[in-house]
């Protein structure tokens, strides 16, 4: 699974010192809160990306009580977007699809409203 958001905390509960996993709390774009687990061997990289946007690749785990949690096998800053490039991209693929149409009709039609 891949997570797009902010990396807002991490601490240490470990009992033995270099032997657990370290924790953290990453807050998606949409405000859905995640708890992250990291091998201590990323504790650097995951520190030096600490409020920065991030992307988390890894396996999810859900709970009952608990947030939510992903064992990241990798973490690394997002990448800045660029909306503008995205749509002209966006409207040279399926320019043909959608022709001349007003997009607001189109967000209507597939609301269906």
């Amino acid at each position: 699974m891949t997570l797009y958001g902010k990396l807002r905390k991490l601490t240490d509960i470990s009992r033995i010192e270099d032997r657990d996993d370290i924790w953290g709390e990453l807050e998606e774009d949409n405000g859905n809160k995640w708890r992250v687990k990291f091998h201590p061997t990323d504790y650097d990289r995951a520190r030096r990306l600490l409020s920065k946007q991030v992307v988390a690749t890894g396996d999810a785990s859900y709970f009952r009580t608990k947030l939510p949690r992903i064992d990241v096998k990798e973490i690394k800053p997002e990448e800045k977007r660029d909306y503008v490039a995205a749509f002209d991209e966006f409207s040279r693929e399926y320019g043909e699809v959608f022709g001349s149409r007003d997009p607001q009709k189109i967000l209507r039609d597939i609301r269906g409203r």
